[in-house]
């Protein structure tokens, strides 16, 4: 797979280039998982704008891959040497949101596979509990915040489901336990 299309000059990361970036690190863990059963597959779990540019394709390019792995270290090995063969940055994929009220458990079993090869499995949080983190991160000075949640209310109408004020609560119920966890200026936002 020739990964020309990524521009190495800038941090915008299309469609192409995210699913670049996806084959090559499945590329990298060939390479440290050789002499593993032929089924060992590490997941990554992806949220944010890389989800949304290829799930979604409501946005067309993001800074980095906000993402949480299984395999710890080797994973972070192989991100790196990926990241040094295209000339992209340590962080292109992260875990940072971790570290932030968005984070929640219910990723792992709120995931939908979103490409699959033989050593990586890519999944994409599944866009309730992707709105969800949304709110909860929410930062009404970023536009790409307001856009995103905008678009996936549009794209649950679009599908036949009504996405009001009620329902997004009773889901960040459901994924967070509690309204606490969102900021003063996302509960002015959902009119709270």
């Amino acid at each position: 797979m020739e990964n020309s299309f990524i521009d190495k000059n800038t941090i915008h990361l299309d469609k192409s280039a995210i699913d670049s970036i996806y084959y090559e690190l499945n590329k990298e863990l060939r390479k440290k998982f050789r002499g593993m059963p032929r089924d060992y597959r590490a997941d990554l779990y992806v949220v944010g704008g890389a989800n949304i540019v290829t799930s979604l394709h409501t946005r067309q390019s993001t800074l980095d891959i906000d993402a949480m792995w299984t395999i710890g270290a080797d994973m972070r090995d192989c991100i790196n040497k990926v990241s040094d063969r295209l000339g992209l940055s340590h962080e292109v994929i992260n875990c940072n949101f971790k570290t932030t009220k968005s984070y929640t458990n219910a990723i792992i079993t709120n995931s939908s596979v979103y490409k699959v090869f033989d050593r990586l499995v890519v999944r994409n949080v599944n866009p309730d509990l992707l709105l969800c983190m949304k709110l909860v991160a929410f930062r009404k000075e970023k536009k790409s915040d307001i856009d995103d949640i905008n678009n996936l209310v549009l794209r649950f109408r679009a599908l036949g489901r009504i996405m009001d004020t009620n329902e997004v609560c009773n889901l960040i119920i459901k994924y967070y336990g509690s309204l606490d966890v969102l900021s003063k200026e996302a509960k002015e936002f959902l009119h709270l």
